[in-house]
């Protein structure tokens, strides 16, 4: 009798939502497109990639690799998780970046990072803040999701400007934010996809506009490199993150500090190389999760580049 056909793992790709995108629209769409394009056509069927927006995330799929953040498509994914399926990155990393949450963990885990102080319309108690010296320099940022507009995350460092920000992100029906202190030193922005990819990038010194950076300052021999790949291997096992990227500061002495760890960035400067590291983590979760043995392509299948740490 003729063997059963193996049925594929039917897949289903979801978009980041383009509220959420903030100046990564294009590139965000691009690393979904370019992992999906890298599966294994003859193990995983890629019915189709949604907008979570303007569609219903449906039920019926093996396996869902999505980028989005909004509450209401977490809620659908999270029942979709309890009742079997798999999500990647799955619904409590994603979560666990909101900001709030986030410096939670920082806390909890020993992870170093800036001193911080979480403020909620519960807690805003005037005493606290006039035990912060403002004047050494804080950011404000929104403490649900990521910055969706430029204003999310500002830079002050007096009385007033803390209220006027703090104001602003009331208005918009933002109830909680971090005060996070400002680190003089170099913004050097990381992805990674579990502890099987790491790569660096040097942006510029910081500065009181975080789109305005200034000269680099740090010499390559001051980043440790090997330390950096660490923290971050570390920071994205405790979030439970697959897919993730983010920012550390990195003083002229060397020390370093996580601002910021972000789940399924758009690796706008690496999606080639890392893609083939992306599908491969996602072979090896499906084949754990289903307890099923199938051969998961290995980088050198790949004809691609790779980028090194």
């Amino acid at each position: 009798m003729e063997s059963r056909k193996k049925l594929k793992i039917k897949t289903l790709g979801i978009y980041r939502e383009k509220y959420y995108s903030n100046r990564a629209i294009d590139a965000d769409a691009m690393i979904m497109d370019s992992v999906i394009g890298a599966l294994d056509k003859s193990k995983f069927e890629v019915v189709s990639i949604i907008n979570p927006v303007t569609t219903e995330i449906p039920k019926g799929y093996d396996l869902y690799i999505t980028m989005a953040q909004g509450l209401e498509t977490l809620k659908q994914l999270d029942q979709i998780e309890s009742e079997g399926g798999l999500v990647i990155n799955n619904t409590t990393s994603i979560r666990n970046c909101f900001r709030s949450r986030m410096s939670r963990l920082f806390k909890r885990h020993n992870i170093n990072a800036p001193e911080e102080f979480e403020i909620s319309t519960s807690n805003d108690d005037p005493s606290l803040i006039s035990k912060i010296d403002l004047s050494s320099g804080y950011w404000v940022k929104r403490g649900d999701y990521h910055s969706v507009e430029d204003a999310d995350v500002v830079f002050v460092n007096d009385i007033i400007d803390y209220h006027q920000a703090k104001n602003r992100l009331l208005e918009k029906g933002i109830k909680s934010f971090i005060l996070q202190k400002h680190i003089d030193g170099d913004i050097v922005k990381f992805y990674g996809v579990s502890d099987s990819f790491f790569t660096l990038r040097q942006m510029g010194s910081s500065s009181q506009d975080r789109l305005a950076l200034g000269k680099i300052k740090t010499s390559n021999q001051h980043i440790n490199i090997a330390k950096l790949k660490a923290s971050a291997f570390k920071v994205a096992a405790v979030f439970g993150l697959d897919f993730y990227g983010g920012d550390f500061i990195v003083t002229e002495n060397g020390d370093f500090y996580l601002i910021d760890i972000n789940d399924w960035p758009s690796f706008r400067t690496c999606y080639e190389s890392v893609t083939p590291y992306m599908a491969n983590v996602i072979c090896k979760k499906w084949c754990k999760f289903r307890s099923e043995e199938i051969k998961c392509p290995t980088l050198s299948d790949y004809e691609l580049s790779l980028v090194k740490a």
